[in-house]
C-alpha cells in the first residue's frame, strides 16, 4: 500500500501547488528520493509502487486480480495489501468501488508468521568466553511513523543474526493525537492506529526470532497517552481496571498485546526504567538531548550506557585511571527507526540531523562487550553483522 506521505506529494505536484520535488516532499513529509521515483512513473504514466486503481460500476463478477490484469498489472508479481469495496444504492443505477492496494513482492520479506498459541517464553541464555551472547538495541520506531524499508531490512538482519535479547528501547508508539504539539496534515494517526503499528513490529520481531529475549520499555511518547488522560481531568479512567484484573485497560502490556509476544515488559516511567545488557551496560530509552550527550552521561552516570531518544547516532569514550588500573566508559546513541522526512510534523524546516540506526553488541560473561553499529543510508542497511542489506 502506498505512503500516505508519497500519494500527498504526488498530488501536490500533479495540481502544480509546488514547483519541486524537494519542496513537495518538504511539504508532505515524503522521502525525496522516493517521490522522485514516483512522480517519473506516474509522467510516463506507468504503475506507481502501491498505487490504488478504482473503478465505478464494477461487475460483480470482477475479482482483485481481473483488475489488476485490466490495468497491466501481473498478479504473480504484485502482491494485493489491502481491497475495499463501496457501494452506493442507487435503486435505478446502483454504483459499486472495488479499490485494490497493491506493492511489488519483489519488495517484501517472507515472514514465517509462527502460531503465537505456540510462543513459549524464551529461556534467558548464557553466553561463554568462547561464544558471547548477541544483543540488539534500536529505538524511536514512533509507529505508524517508522521507516517501512529500514524495517524491512532490519529483519533480515535479525533473522540472519538470530540475536539473543532485542532491546526496544521506547519510544515504539508515537501517539501524535494526544500530544502537546500541534498536529500535522503527514504526522497524524489514531491512537488505535499507533497501538496496532506497534503490535505488528513486535509480532515481526518475534515471528523471525522465536528463541530470543525481547524486552520493551516505555519512552516519553508512550507516556502521551496517561498525560492526555490526566491532563484532561481523567485520572481516574487512565487506571481503571475490569473486574478480577490486576493490569488496568489501557495498560501497554495489554493494548499491545505483550503477553501474547512473550515480550517482558518494563513497567516503570520512561525516566527510571532501564535495563541490563550486562553488569557493565545499561540501556535507558534517554538520558539527554543535549548536543554534548555524551559528556553528559559519562560525567553523571556510572558504568556505560546506551539510550534512543535524541534520534542521532553517536558514540562516545572516556578512559579513567583508578589506581594501576584503566577503566574505560562508553556512552551510545543508537539513532531512530522512524521516517526522517518531515521531522515526524514537530522538527522546525522538518529537515533533522537524525540517523535511522541501532546497535549491535557482543556480550561476554564477564560483562564486557563490544559495540557495533547499523545504519540506514539511502535504501541500504549496512548491519552490525558486517553485512549489508539491499
Amino acid at each position: 500500500m502506498a505512503d500516505e506521505t508519497i500519494e500527498r506529494g504526488l498530488e501536490l505536484l500533479s495540481k502544480g501547488h509546488c514547483d519541486s520535488v524537494a519542496q513537495a516532499a518538504r511539504n508532505s513529509g515524503a522521502k525525496r528520493s522516493t517521490l522522485q521515483e514516483h512522480w517519473l512513473r506516474m509522467k510516463r504514466g506507468e504503475p506507481v509502487a502501491g498505487e490504488s486503481f478504482t473503478v465505478e460500476g464494477l461487475p460483480s463478477k470482477w475479482t482483485p486480480e481481473q483488475l489488476l490484469r485490466e490495468h497491466g498489472l501481473d498478479p504473480e508479481k504484485w502482491a494485493i495489501a489491502r481491497i475495499r469495496v463501496n457501494r452506493w444504492d442507487d435503486e435505478e443505477k446502483p454504483k459499486v468501488q472495488l479499490r485494490v492496494d497493491v506493492v511489488p513482492k519483489s519488495t517484501l520479506i517472507e515472514i514465517k508468521q509462527a502460531d503465537p498459541s505456540k510462543w513459549k517464553a524464551p529461556k534467558p541464555r548464557k553466553g561463554s568466553p568462547d561464544k558471547p551472547l548477541k544483543a540488539v538495541v534500536i529505538s524511536d520506531h514512533h509507529a505508524p511513523f517508522h521507516e517501512p524499508v529500514f524495517h524491512q531490512h532490519f529483519l533480515s538482519y535479525i533473522a540472519d543474526e538470530q540475536p539473543d535479547i532485542i532491546d526496544v528501547n521506547g519510544d515504539l508508539l508515537d501517539f501524535a493525537t494526544v500530544s502537546r504539539h500541534r498536529e500535522r496534515d503527514a504526522f497524524t494517526s489514531p491512537v488505535n492506529d499507533c497501538i496496532q503499528a506497534g503490535h505488528e513490529i513486535l509480532a515481526d520481531y518475534r515471528s523471525v526470532c522465536p528463541e530470543a529475549t525481547i524486552r520493551y520499555k516505555r519512552g516519553n511518547h508512550e507516556e502521551r497517552l496517561r498525560n492526555y488522560l490526566i491532563d484532561s481531568g481523567s485520572r481516574q479512567y487512565a487506571d481503571i481496571k475490569a473486574a478480577n484484573e490486576e493490569l488496568p485497560a489501557l495498560d501497554l502490556q495489554r493494548l499491545l498485546k505483550l503477553d501474547e509476544l512473550k515480550v517482558e515488559y518494563v513497567p516503570e516511567e520512561w525516566e527510571q526504567a532501564k535495563t541490563k545488557l550486562s553488569r557493565k551496560l545499561t540501556a535507558r530509552h534517554g538520558f539527554t538531548t543535549a548536543k554534548n550527550g555524551a559528556v553528559a552521561i559519562l560525567d553523571r552516570l556510572s558504568g556505560s550506557t546506551v539510550q534512543g531518544h535524541d534520534h542521532r547516532l553517536w558514540v562516545a569514550f572516556r578512559t579513567g585511571h583508578e589506581e594501576e588500573d584503566l577503566r574505560v566508559q562508553m556512552a551510545m546513541s543508537t539513532g531512530c527507526a522512524c521516517i526522517i522526512p518531515g521531522g515526524l510534523g514537530y522538527v522546525t524546516g522538518g529537515e533533522p540531523d537524525w540517523q535511522n540506526s541501532c546497535a549491535g553488541f557482543r556480550i561476554w560473561p564477564d560483562g564486557n562487550f563490544h559495540p557495533a553499529v547499523g545504519i540506514f543510508v539511502k535504501g541500504s542497511f549496512y548491519a552490525p553483522n558486517s553485512k549489508r542489506y539491499t
